[in-house]
């Protein structure tokens, strides 16, 4: 993985379901679990301001950059990701500056002979092309246009992204957890009074 920028912007986004503006959370069951048990919530920023906010919920960082940049796919955000044409670009002028040709993904020196990719040019080739880039099932990215918090409770962004995802999702989860008890979690997870008395109007509409 590349090093990602430390760069953090104060301000707490609204956190939105349906890719407005603000913070969007990852798609996971898990938020309910996590926020009870206190566990982690990652929050990625991307593009070159980091105005663009994707929350995952629990998980180690590998595992919620994937989540992250799973949200950017599936909601049409490619412009935050390099696209193959462009990775290719990075790799063949990698080769270039090595005195290599790159074609249809074959590497040839300036003899005509093939280099392979596990050879010593080739590692290097790659090495260079990706110096500033962090892979994801769902594509490159670069490195200096994302960042991330680790954050734990309480804290206003996490306990309003919890506020958010339990309103449309907490009955589905709830494990026989009295108001009281769902309010004393939501407390703990820096939730705001008014969050929480939204929660609780939800589920008792039901």
């Amino acid at each position: 993985m590349g090093n990602p920028r430390r760069v953090y912007r104060d301000e707490t986004p609204n956190v939105k379901f349906d890719g407005a503006p603000g913070a969007t959370i990852a798609d996971d069951a898990w938020v309910w679990e996590v926020a009870r048990d206190g566990g982690p919530l990652w929050d990625f920023q991307f593009g070159g301001v980091g105005t663009l906010h994707v929350l995952v919920y629990g998980g180690n960082l590998d595992a919620a950059l994937e989540l992250a940049a799973g949200v950017l796919e599936e909601e049409g955000w490619v412009g935050h990701l390099t696209s193959e044409t462009e990775m290719q670009e990075l790799y063949k002028e990698a080769a270039e500056d090595l005195d290599l040709t790159l074609e249809n993904g074959r590497l040839f020196d300036d003899e005509g002979e093939e280099v392979d990719w596990d050879d010593q040019l080739g590692n290097e080739v790659r090495e260079t092309a990706e110096a500033d880039m962090t892979y994801t099932e769902s594509g490159w990215l670069t490195s200096y246009e994302w960042a991330v918090r680790e954050i734990y409770p309480p804290d206003p962004l996490y306990g309003a992204g919890v506020v958010a995802w339990a309103t449309l999702n907490l009955l589905d989860t709830l494990d026989d957890e009295t108001d009281e008890e769902v309010t004393e979690i939501l407390a703990s997870t820096g939730a705001s009074s008014a969050g929480i008395a939204e929660v609780i109007a939800a589920i008792q509409e039901e």
